[in-house]
């Protein structure tokens, strides 16, 4: 008796509606792949594929290459070559007028580090009216004036570049009163001019070649004037160059030089530049 009640009938089951609690969801069966057979079919098609190549050397060369070839310049090494000029051409003045009458061996010293001073400006603006203008008249022509102003400024130096070479080569061989003074007016006349010079290029030139001359083209500035120095005076000039250089600009202008030049330079150009200076300079110390 007790069953009949408990349990409900097969048809009652099967033919009457489910009562379905309504906070109840309903379960539906979601699609599972087969993680085998998908491994499988991945497996068969690599197999058939050939793997890609890895990167050679030569490619990754060819890739940084053109990367750095695309990367812009960074000039302040420029205002470190700006300030031996400055220093070296307003000092040569005072080394002239320092030189006793007639003293030929004293005047043919200072004439060799003064030919070697205005020969090192000479390419250094050679290199940049070469390299630098025209690339900055074509990339920058809303700044005509300034690049023509500028190019004016280089033929009024090269002018004056010259005379100073005749004017030395006469007075080292004779070096008087009329002879040192002739000089001297050029020299001044040389120097107030660099400086004017170098102000503008600083102030107006350089923030134009950062943003639109390359790393590498800059670089190619660097070698045209490097390369018209004789081997044999680098490291003493680079011992010029860094003379009142900050730490900074030191570390930095060191840094981008390859590490032999470097070390030679700790180990014989420091001491070979201070000598060369005490010398040159000493009849100017009170």
């Amino acid at each position: 008796m007790s069953g009949s009640h408990d349990a409900p009938s097969a048809h009652s089951a099967s033919s009457g509606p489910t009562s379905r609690n309504p906070d109840q969801k309903e379960h539906r069966h979601e699609y599972q792949p087969d993680l085998r057979a998908v491994r499988h079919r991945i497996l068969t098609e690599m197999r058939g594929r050939d793997p890609e190549p890895p990167i050679g050397a030569a490619a990754w060369d060819a890739m940084n290459a053109q990367a750095a070839a695309q990367r812009l310049c960074d000039t302040s090494d420029m205002v470190i070559v700006h300030r031996m000029f400055r220093r070296e051409c307003a000092l040569l003045a005072k080394l002239v007028a320092a030189v006793a009458g007639g003293d030929v061996v004293r005047a043919r010293t200072v004439a060799e580090h003064a030919r070697e001073v205005l020969d090192m400006l000479h390419h250094h603006h050679v290199g940049e009216d070469e390299l630098l203008w025209p690339r900055l008249s074509a990339r920058t022509r809303f700044h005509a004036d300034l690049l023509a102003r500028m190019d004016s400024q280089h033929q009024g130096l090269a002018v004056l570049l010259e005379d100073a070479a005749t004017a030395f080569a006469e007075w080292q061989d004779a070096p008087t009163a009329h002879t040192s003074t002739t000089l001297a007016v050029i020299l001044e006349q040389l120097s107030r001019g660099l400086n004017e010079h170098f102000d503008e290029e600083e102030a107006a030139i350089l923030p134009i070649v950062e943003r639109v001359i390359t790393a590498v083209e800059y670089r190619e500035v660097g070698q045209r004037g490097l390369v018209s120095i004789p081997l044999t005076r680098r490291l003493i000039v680079l011992g010029y160059l860094l003379e009142d250089a900050t730490p900074k600009e030191r570390t930095d202008f060191l840094t981008a030089i390859p590490r032999p030049a470097r070390l030679a330079y700790r180990l014989l150009g420091e001491r070979q530049h201070r000598n060369e200076t005490t010398r040159l300079r000493g009849p100017l110390q009170p």
